[in-house]
């Protein structure tokens, strides 16, 4: 097989998953494995959008899912887990996205440990990441009045050594 030959092979290939993807998309089959081929193109080409909406749309919930925890997006996977209500999932996702977060962004850390309901870990991490508002917040929320006007206070010094 010469050079030509492969490339018109892989031209061919591609402009078959196009179809099928224009397909998917327009509602012309409903084929799972086609529907699958649709977003795993998506994937590919970085479109998570794109690759959970057909998910979502067309195959649920847990195939959105996948798509964003596959990617690492894992705020986006929680908000589709919110609407299914599995606590299990919340939670398991919740702490994949704090083994990923962690050692980049302590914000985002943070962000998951409290909506997992342990306040003191979200405590830290917004600390550790000079999220002074968030911890004010969390600590109303949860009563500590002495650590909410502290990080209020922190919060205000914050803003005007930034202006």
């Amino acid at each position: 097989m010469g050079i030509y030959d492969l490339l018109k092979k892989l031209t061919t290939k591609e402009s078959e998953i196009k179809a099928i993807v224009i397909a998917v998309e327009s509602g012309l089959t409903h084929d799972p494995k086609h529907i699958e081929k649709a977003i795993r193109y998506y994937e590919r080409l970085g479109s998570l959008k794109k690759a959970s909406q057909l998910a979502e749309n067309l195959v649920g919930i847990e195939r959105a899912i996948k798509v964003y925890e596959k990617e690492c997006e894992f705020f986006d996977a929680i908000r589709l887990a919110e609407k299914t209500n599995d606590s299990d999932l919340i939670t398991r996702l919740c702490k994949k996205g704090i083994k990923y977060y962690k050692p980049f962004e302590s914000h985002s850390a943070g962000l998951l440990y409290e909506k997992m309901g342990n306040p003191n870990k979200a405590f830290r991490y917004y600390e550790i990441s000079r999220s002074f508002r968030n911890v004010a917040e969390l600590a109303e929320k949860v009563g500590d009045v002495e650590r909410a006007f502290y990080f209020k206070k922190m919060q205000e010094l914050k803003d005007r050594e930034e202006s």
